[in-house]
C-alpha cells in the first residue's frame, strides 16, 4: 500500500456503467431496492466508482473507512450506505479512493451528489452523468443517473435542477491511492 502516487479515474468508464446499468440492476451486484436496506443508490454509485478503476479498500481502521462489496453478507456500509460513503469520503486518509468535498461548479461527469447534507444526514447518493449547456456554452445544469425506491426512481440522464430542493452534497473524485 503506498500513498506516493494518486492514480487516475478514469470517469468515461465510471459514466459507461452509470448510463449502462441506470435502468435495471447488474445482476453481479447486490440489489437494495427491496430487501430493507432503504435503497440501492449508493450501491450503484459504489459499482460505478469501481467501473471507473477505483479498487476496493480493505485498509482502513475500521470498517466505516473501509470499501467493498462481495456479497450481501460479506461488504461495508460504506460500499452500499449514502451517509456511510459520505463519512468514508470525509475520514479515508489511506488506501483506495481520494475524494474531496467541491462546489456543484468543480463538478464533472463521474463524480457524486449526495442529497440531505453531510454525514450523518445524508440520504441519497447520484452520480453526475452529462453538463448540460445554454446557449452561450456555459454549464447550466447537470445529468445525473441514480437508483432509488424513493427519491425518483431508477433514472438515466436526469437533470439535477428537477431533484428536490434539499441541501446537496458535492464530491470530487480525485483518484485512488493503491
Amino acid at each position: 500500500m503506498s500513498k506516493e502516487k494518486l492514480y487516475n479515474y478514469n470517469r468515461i468508464s465510471a459514466v459507461n456503467y452509470a448510463r449502462m446499468w441506470a435502468l435495471k440492476i447488474n445482476p453481479k451486484w447486490g440489489n437494495y431496492e427491496s430487501k430493507g436496506y432503504g435503497g440501492d443508490c449508493t450501491n450503484f454509485t459504489s459499482q460505478c466508482i469501481y467501473a471507473g478503476g477505483v479498487p476496493f479498500d480493505f485498509y482502513g481502521t475500521s470498517d466505516f473507512v473501509k470499501w467493498y462489496w462481495y456479497s450481501n453478507s460479506k461488504r461495508v456500509a460504506p460500499w452500499t450506505g449514502a451517509k456511510q460513503f459520505n463519512y468514508y469520503v470525509q475520514y479515508n486518509t489511506g488506501y483506495g479512493l481520494k475524494a474531496h468535498f467541491a462546489d456543484l461548479s468543480d463538478m464533472m461527469p463521474g463524480d457524486i451528489v449526495q442529497l440531505g447534507g453531510n454525514y450523518p444526514k445524508t440520504y441519497h447518493s447520484m452520480i453526475i452523468s452529462d453538463y448540460v449547456y445554454n446557449s452561450n456554452g456555459y454549464v447550466e445544469d447537470y445529468l445525473i443517473c441514480q437508483h432509488s425506491t424513493s427519491v425518483g426512481g431508477r433514472l438515466k440522464d436526469y437533470p439535477l435542477s428537477s431533484k428536490p430542493p434539499v441541501q446537496k452534497v458535492y464530491i470530487s473524485i480525485d483518484g485512488y491511492y493503491k
